[in-house]
């Protein structure tokens, strides 16, 4: 990943956790772009500091400021996924059908496994 997108992801990582600032390796092209969403208010105060970026994230009512960003981009969510209609491996050509995965079945064998290992643990 390039530097600048691994800025972007430490302060939506960042925004994700609830942390009130973020610190990333110092560029002069990083510093210029951190700037940029300073002055747009999508975050805090920057500061250089050693060789750290020192961003401080923005909130409003408890969501993150950067949010408007997309908004005022017209970036929509949208979901992204794999299609599978079958895999060959090995000789074998596995169907959609046996490559299924239903959620609520694995949470719930989740769930189970986690409490049997801790009934393990405590046994």
């Amino acid at each position: 990943m390039d530097p600048v997108a691994n800025m972007f992801a430490t302060i939506k990582n960042g925004y994700m956790a609830n942390k009130n600032n973020v610190s990333v390796p110092y560029s002069k092209f990083k510093l210029e772009i951190a700037k940029v969403l300073e002055k747009q208010n999508f975050v805090g105060k920057v500061a250089q500091k050693d060789k750290k970026i020192e961003i401080d994230l923005l909130y409003e009512n408890q969501k993150p400021k950067v949010a408007e960003i997309l908004t005022r981009l017209n970036i929509k969510p949208m979901e992204v996924g794999l299609d599978l209609v079958a895999v060959y491996e090995d000789g074998i050509i596995y169907t959609r059908e046996i490559l299924s995965i239903d959620d609520k079945e694995y949470l719930s064998r989740l769930q189970n496994a986690s409490r049997w290992a801790f009934n393990l643990a405590v046994y």
